[in-house]
């Protein structure tokens, strides 16, 4: 049973806390940004459930520290926290941090991996000379190669 789509689920939440959906007969709730963090810690990672967060209100990470008590869209967050089984986060956000840079992403992209941090790490160890990176998605390992060496 769907709470969500049970108008009966909403009558115990004041109406001014409702919001009906123009698009259908759907009520949103309006939540705070500490309860959305407890229900999306309960879905996903906390560390997942505050990225998506950010990202929805495109908000940094101390925004949700200062102000609890904001109020967000829960199906909004929902849609968000049931993303497709396995899609990677890096997608949804369309950013990957990697050798600390931000990199742009998408799903016609390779996602950079935490552990090809090492293999530019052990290519800054040898002598700076030619380095051919091909096929390999975001271009982040020349990326970071290239702004290591030159600084």
């Amino acid at each position: 049973h769907d709470r969500r789509n049970d108008k009966r689920c909403c009558d115990s939440y004041p109406k001014h806390r409702l919001q009906h959906s123009p698009v259908s007969i759907r009520y949103t709730r309006l939540v705070t940004i500490r309860e959305a963090l407890a229900y999306g810690s309960a879905r996903t990672s906390p560390l997942e459930a505050r990225l998506l967060l950010q990202h929805l209100l495109r908000v940094d990470r101390s925004f949700l520290l200062r102000e609890p008590g904001h109020e967000v869209n829960d199906l909004a967050y929902d849609a968000l926290l049931a993303r497709r089984p396995g899609e990677p986060l890096a997608y949804i956000l369309g950013k990957k941090e990697f050798f600390g840079r931000e990199f742009r992403v998408t799903p016609a992209v390779l996602i950079p991996r935490p552990e090809t941090e090492t293999l530019v790490e052990a290519v800054l160890e040898r002598p700076p000379g030619r380095t051919l990176d091909v096929g390999t998605g975001s271009g982040a390992i020349a990326v970071c190669l290239q702004a290591t060496r030159s600084v």
